[in-house]
């Protein structure tokens, strides 16, 4: 995971009331804490806690989708290609469902959502999945752009997002006229954003 991941919990944290997860903050916690424990030192325990968050419809959709992420990103960084796949599969509609409980997404929510579907699509890339890759990472811009407040991180998750599209389309695609346009886009952006150290 990068580092903008740790500043996602750390957003998330700070945004708990904002996204409306005052109802459950104890899920919140269990989540945040089994991501630290998954991403330092996994064990079992952590994977239990993020599967008994993505399996129950009580929590939000965007903690269920955050935990399944997590999940996938997690397999894939073990070299479990296909369970990273069959989180990603679980990912994707979930990914859906909180963009539209999102409705007009608060700067957390979209962040979340991005992110998200940013990692699901390095996920499916790695894989060789590209078309798949390429239409999340499609949807990851868009739900970067949709974020409302003084914070800028669901940006920079719209501007990795047509980096991302660039790489498809040089490494698997061989379009080097699109990736072109893409990374000259994402240059564009990141430029117009600043220093990504601020956030």
């Amino acid at each position: 995971m990068r580092t903008r991941n740790v500043r996602l919990i750390a957003v998330i944290w700070d945004s708990l009331k904002e996204i409306e997860a005052s109802a459950e903050p104890a899920a919140w916690l269990i989540y945040i804490g089994a991501v630290a424990q998954l991403f330092s030192c996994p064990d079992e325990k952590a994977v239990d806690r993020l599967k008994a968050i993505c399996g129950n419809a009580i929590h939000p959709p965007v903690l269920r989708l955050l935990a399944t992420s997590s999940l996938a990103i997690s397999e894939q960084r073990q070299g479990k290609l296909a369970r990273a796949a069959d989180w990603a599969e679980k990912a994707l509609p979930l990914s859906q469902l909180a963009q539209e409980d999102a409705g007009d997404p608060t700067e957390a929510a979209a962040l979340s959502i991005a992110a998200c579907l940013n990692d699901l699509g390095t996920v499916l890339r790695t894989q060789i999945r590209l078309d798949a890759a390429l239409t999340v990472y499609q949807r990851a811009r868009q739900a970067g752009l949709t974020g409302t407040g003084i914070l800028i991180g669901s940006r920079w998750e719209a501007a990795y997002a047509l980096l991302y599209q660039g790489v498809i389309h040089t490494g698997g695609m061989s379009d080097y006229e699109a990736a072109a346009a893409h990374f000259s886009a994402a240059d564009v952006e990141f430029g117009r954003l600043g220093d990504p150290v601020v956030w």
